[in-house]
């Protein structure tokens, strides 16, 4: 399919992009976009709009993304029945996954009830709870990155974040699952 594939980590996992080689020079750009990307929005970045929010409860001066990022969580907590939460990063913190808290945190079933978005400020009125963006971050960011290679006229590619993938082009695609039973089994 593509004559290169551009290979990096990021937000915890490995990702592949494929593309035609007439098409390399925006690797540089891809990486800046991904970059960017967890220096906002990774809660394991202690300057990223998530951790300030974990930490202090409150973003003053939030980017459009930011709050559109929190709109979206909320509209897909309110379209789930409450399934859907954000609130879930003090759950992982607690079972160790990133930093540890220095005290309990909790999954609050009505969250949106803590979380109050403004054009100005973004505030969380529980200390307890603290947000990840882990549910929907990474299909995010890989909606971003689609929309920079469409931009720059890009017809066929391949964006693999860790197995969540988009295919663009007129390319036929193979893609194999692994058996979770038999591995290297697909």
């Amino acid at each position: 399919m593509a004559d290169k594939t551009i290979v990096f980590q990021a937000i915890g996992t490995a990702w592949f992009i494929d593309l035609p080689d007439k098409y390399l020079s925006l690797e540089t750009e891809i990486l800046n976009v991904v970059h960017k990307f967890e220096a906002d929005y990774s809660r394991f970045k202690p300057s990223s709009y998530v951790s300030q929010l974990n930490t202090t409860g409150v973003v003053t001066k939030p980017n459009q993304e930011f709050v559109d990022m929190l709109d979206f969580a909320n509209d897909t907590y309110f379209k789930s029945g409450g399934l859907f939460n954000i609130s879930v990063g003090g759950q992982l913190e607690n079972n160790g996954y990133g930093q540890v808290p220095s005290r309990p945190n909790k999954i609050y079933p009505n969250y949106t009830k803590y979380l109050t978005i403004q054009p100005d400020s973004v505030t969380i009125s529980k200390p307890d709870m603290h947000i990840d963006f882990g549910g929907f971050g990474k299909g995010w960011l890989i909606d971003k990155l689609a929309n920079k290679l469409n931009e720059a006229g890009v017809p066929k590619y391949i964006i693999n974040g860790g197995g969540d993938i988009y295919s663009h082009g007129s390319q036929q695609s193979v893609i194999y699952i692994e058996d979770p039973t038999k591995p290297d089994y697909y």
